[in-house]
């Protein structure tokens, strides 16, 4: 990286919410799976990629930004349950057993709430930012990636990202940032229940194919979440399982009660969310 005592000052173009090309016209309600649910309070997948100025794409021209839109738009069209709107299950959702604290998305129709999209300049070099090309190739093949600017994230809010907020909200936000010598980068995050890493790398990938009008090599997402509690034998339970719970009691875990609140200690800030999962009694 060259050396820069000048703080980057970023500025946002635009930011508005963008929807798949082809919005499925029925309404579909899925609940997510066990392991989906368990990961709710995890930090979203999140991830940032930096591209260098080539004499044909160059990020102070227009046309990349909207041809990334027009093709991220209809990659959209094959992941609609990331346009979704993610919330807690409630009976009027018609689950055959519905459980306490379960994620459910929505997506189509009008319950398709969209991806927030922001578009952002940055009056430095990429240089500034991460190590040349030529140095990443060849001294600064791993570097710290410590100090990158937080303004290089999208800054939207995501649903269940304090648990208790979640209507309206999108569960995927991108932001797209042109650097002065024209190279940049692209940053995606994701509520974690929706998506894993790999998920993540499996989408950009078919993105990208999509940029390049050809197909991606990795394969096509399977979306079922119901697979999982399937093949656990959880999916039509009504109460526990006592072979199960005791497999479960088994396994070595160590775990906070995350709803004893008046316990010594526990945080102020974090009863919000904590109260969005927490029993009646």
């Amino acid at each position: 990286m060259t050396a820069n005592n000048k703080s980057p000052v970023f500025s946002t173009k635009t930011s508005r919410r963008v929807f798949p090309a082809v919005v499925e016209e029925h309404v579909t309600t899925k609940p997510l799976s066990i392991l989906d649910a368990s990961v709710a309070r995890f930090a979203p997948c999140s991830a940032i990629w930096f591209f260098d100025a080539e004499p044909s794409v160059d990020a102070r021209e227009p046309v990349l930004f909207q041809s990334l839109d027009l093709s991220f738009r209809q990659t959209l069209s094959k992941w609609s349950h990331w346009s979704s709107q993610l919330r807690w299950v409630v009976e009027t959702d018609g689950l055959s057993t519905p459980h306490l604290g379960q994620p459910v998305i929505t997506y189509g129709g009008d319950s398709t709430v969209g991806v927030d999209w922001t578009i952002v300049t940055c009056d430095t070099e990429l240089e500034s930012i991460v190590p040349s090309r030529e140095a990443r190739s060849t001294t600064d093949k791993v570097w710290m990636a410590t100090n990158l600017p937080p303004e290089l994230q999208a800054p939207s809010k995501l649903a269940f990202s304090n648990l208790a907020d979640f209507e309206g909200l999108p569960d995927v936000a991108v932001q797209l940032t042109a650097f002065k010598c024209g190279g940049w980068s692209v940053h995606i995050k994701l509520a974690h229940c929706l998506s894993d890493a790999q998920s993540l790398v499996t989408f950009m990938h078919a993105w990208a194919a999509q940029s390049r009008k050809s197909e991606s090599v990795l394969s096509q997402p399977v979306f079922d979440p119901e697979t999982l509690d399937r093949h656990a034998g959880i999916l039509d339970l009504e109460q526990p399982a006592p072979e199960i719970v005791a497999n479960l009691r088994f396994l070595p875990m160590h775990r906070f009660d995350w709803w004893k609140t008046k316990a010594p200690g526990f945080p102020d800030w974090a009863l919000a969310s904590y109260a969005a999962t927490m029993p009646a009694s």
